[in-house]
């Protein structure tokens, strides 16, 4: 692939469909020119380069053979809707929707110009598509999540100084993730995009029981209740992380490879959320003053 790119030839592409277009092939050959032109556009393949083979096949084989060919034609003549395949070098979403756009808003000036309906698909632009839907349904997930997460803890909490401390003990595993996914190169697919979710809905769990066994108003403020929370729920709370953790992390060993990564995943939120309810949490939670 990449000796082909070099020589040139690309191998990734996208689909523009031009309606109601008038005006022959002179038409199909300038739309065709302005396409070739948008910048990171290497080619533009369309009815006047189908036309002009077909031209040249004439001579050159029995008639007989060509007239799949010239039915086609026929019937692309006879229609309103033409097809250009534009080529591109094969890159990353960061690259393919820049030249996307740029494409876009050349069909708005040639429907401008010329009456038509322009549109773009494919395959690639289909997945690149659901790659812009996968990001916005983990960006509305977690923030569905952290929404109502830091609602009920304000309810039972009703300290805004705690608040900020649950959120930045809880947010911090699901940083983690993010970092561990980044580390392994993971893709974002189907089975990981609500890994920051549910990372965050099973370590909240152990910082509400610890918060919840401090005690609720002046009692909670007491730090001796604080450090006790530890010890009324600690190993309670240890012990029902590690079953979590050993649980997902078998799913590492499937043979399916985003059921691995999920597990994968969730695992490392899991043993940060432990991390953090632990070593974070104390820290966090007890003023300096107080932990002298």
């Amino acid at each position: 692939f990449l000796r082909l790119e070099d020589a040139g030839i690309s191998l990734s592409t996208m689909e523009v469909l031009v309606q109601s277009l008038s005006g022959g092939r002179e038409a199909w050959r300038a739309i065709g020119d302005e396409l070739s032109a948008v910048e990171g556009v290497a080619s533009a393949f369309g009815p006047e380069h189908v036309a002009a083979d077909l031209d040249y096949l004439m001579g050159r084989a029995p008639v007989v053979l060509l007239m799949p060919a010239l039915e086609r034609s026929q019937r692309m003549g006879g229609q309103k809707t033409f097809r250009w395949t534009l080529r591109f070098p094969t890159a990353g979403a960061e690259s393919i929707g820049p030249i996307e756009q740029r494409v876009k808003r050349k069909l708005a000036d040639i429907d401008q110009e010329r009456g038509t309906t322009s549109t773009t698909t494919g395959s690639l632009l289909g997945a690149l598509g659901m790659q812009r839907r996968l990001v916005r349904t983990l960006a509305l997930s977690l923030a569905l999540t952290l929404l109502v997460t830091a609602g009920l803890f304000l309810l039972v909490i009703r300290n805004l100084r705690e608040l900020g401390i649950v959120l930045v003990v809880n947010l911090l595993p699901v940083a983690g993730v993010f970092a561990v996914a980044s580390l392994l190169q993971y893709r974002l697919d189907a089975s990981t995009v609500m890994v920051a979710a549910i990372v965050l809905g099973l370590v909240v769990d152990n910082t509400f029981h610890l918060f919840y066994a401090a005690g609720r108003g002046a009692a909670r403020k007491r730090p001796r209740n604080r450090v006790r929370a530890f010890d009324h729920v600690g190993e309670a709370a240890f012990v029902s992380s590690s079953t979590l953790l050993i649980g997902f992390s078998t799913l590492a060993f499937a043979g399916f490879a985003p059921t691995a990564h999920f597990g994968i995943l969730v695992s490392a939120g899991i043993a940060f959320g432990v991390a953090a309810d632990f070593l974070l949490l104390p820290a966090l939670w007890l003023t300096p003053k107080e932990r002298r």
